[in-house]
């Protein structure tokens, strides 16, 4: 059997004017020798007459940098050996020592890989990505620098920091506008997961580009995302909670001559009883000729096989909240685009007046997509409506198999359960 011994080196002909020397690294295998670099340099001091590393720090870090060399190569097996030259040694021991110093902007890399996305998805993780910068206070980190322990001090760094307002996105008109700390208070846990989560998807898509199995190239080889330690337990934040009956007639039965007000109310009213629309879907909603409202939701289209497909029945009961909110323009189906040409702006003032309500009647805080749970809650609790049945009404992405690309959906029954659930409620009359 043969056997790999290494030394330090030092080469009496690449000794400079100043006394310094580059040190290697000898291999020697099957009686060659090949001289590996490193970035250790030695000094007149550091050496013997003999040109020799003295005993101290310089030679314990060549006998470290031996130790990783040995430990790249011991899972080989004798018998493979035995069929390799020294170069292939080398080439091993290179290729090992590059995953261990592979280095990858983490920052720069989801830069990247959001402006990849869908357009509806690039706000969360933008969101996310700035809020993992405020708590790095950098906007850069080696990707290979990402802990479990990292991530869980970033979990309690957002329970403990105040929300935060402004733009995210960097690919758009509003580009630059300072993300402001408010006052408002948040719920603990829900921001952490949803961040964290969003930027492991991105974290695994940098996985996939730049390991290869195949080849055993890993230069990423572990997941922190799987070993977070959440600081506190998830919440439900004031969206996402679902509202009662009761709660629900107030605001279908609310007046109110605050313009502002109103119109977030009617847009409440209107996203729940089009089977929980998304604000998204109804800023860019064409003008309604039919009873029927076609779209496709904007935040599935791309991860479905029937790309995100809606059909909602436009029930009569909507007709004043309808007619308030119409565009006698005629450009879309509701005049939501007039408050602002971004939609997430409008989303914000649109939840501000709906918030100025909600002071007003001393209730509690809730936003508009607490409409869609609101819907979901009610069907399945109230009107008895199968929750299967309550995934299409809500086009979940879901796992679609493939029966679902062939059969055609049948919309006459999403259309009754949504009667099931409008029927509980009374409503005005133009």
């Amino acid at each position: 059997m043969y056997h790999i011994t290494f030394s330090p080196y030092i080469d009496p002909r690449q000794i400079k004017s100043d006394g310094s020397v580059n040190i290697t690294i000898r291999l020697t295998f099957k009686r060659r020798s090949r001289y590996i670099k490193t970035n250790l340099v030695a000094y007149k001091c550091d050496l013997t007459s003999g040109n020799k590393l003295r005993q101290g720090t310089l030679l314990t870090r060549c006998y470290a940098l031996i130790g990783d060399f040995q430990k790249y190569l011991s899972d080989l097996s004798p018998f493979a050996l035995n069929e390799m030259n020294p170069d292939d040694v080398v080439g091993i021991i290179a290729k090992a020592a590059h995953k261990d110093y592979f280095e990858l902007d983490f920052v720069s890399w989801c830069e990247e890989a959001i402006q990849r996305k869908s357009p509806g998805a690039r706000h969360n993780y933008r969101i996310a990505l700035n809020a993992f910068k405020r708590f790095l206070e950098k906007d850069s980190i080696n990707i290979n620098s990402i802990t479990a322990k990292l991530l869980s001090d970033f979990s309690s760094y957002l329970d403990d920091e105040l929300k935060h307002h402004g733009n995210a996105h960097k690919d758009d008109d509003y580009a630059g506008k300072a993300v402001i700390a408010t006052t408002v208070s948040k719920k603990k846990g829900g921001a952490s997961r949803r961040y964290i989560k969003s930027l492991a998807t991105l974290y695994h898509e940098a996985q996939f580009r730049y390991n290869d199995e195949d080849e055993d190239h890993i230069v990423i080889p572990k997941d922190p995302f799987a070993r977070v330690v959440f600081a506190s337990k998830p919440c439900r934040s004031a969206g996402q909670r679902s509202l009662s009956l009761g709660q629900m007639q107030a605001i279908i039965s609310a007046q109110t001559d605050d313009p502002g007000e109103r119109m977030a109310l009617d847009v409440f009213v209107l996203s729940f009883g089009l089977m929980g629309a998304n604000l998204a879907d109804l800023y860019s909603a064409a003008p309604v000729k039919r009873k029927s409202w076609t779209y496709n939701r904007q935040k599935t289209k791309s991860r479905r096989a029937d790309g995100g497909e809606m059909r909602v029945c436009v029930p009569d009961c909507l007709a004043p909240f309808l007619k308030r909110l119409e565009d006698t323009q005629g450009r879309k189906w509701l005049r939501l685009y007039q408050i602002h040409p971004d939609k997430d702006r409008v989303n914000s003032k649109l939840n501000r007046w709906l918030r100025r309500w909600q002071k007003r009647c001393e209730l509690d805080d809730f936003t508009l997509y607490a409409a869609r749970h609101t819907w979901a809650t009610i069907a399945h609790s109230k009107a008895h409506v199968e929750k299967a049945r309550i995934d299409e009404c809500l086009a979940h992405s879901g796992n679609l198999n493939m029966a679902d690309t062939y059969v055609e959906k049948d919309w006459d029954l999403l259309d009754e359960a949504n009667r099931k659930v409008l029927k509980l409620f009374k409503w005005p009359k133009m």
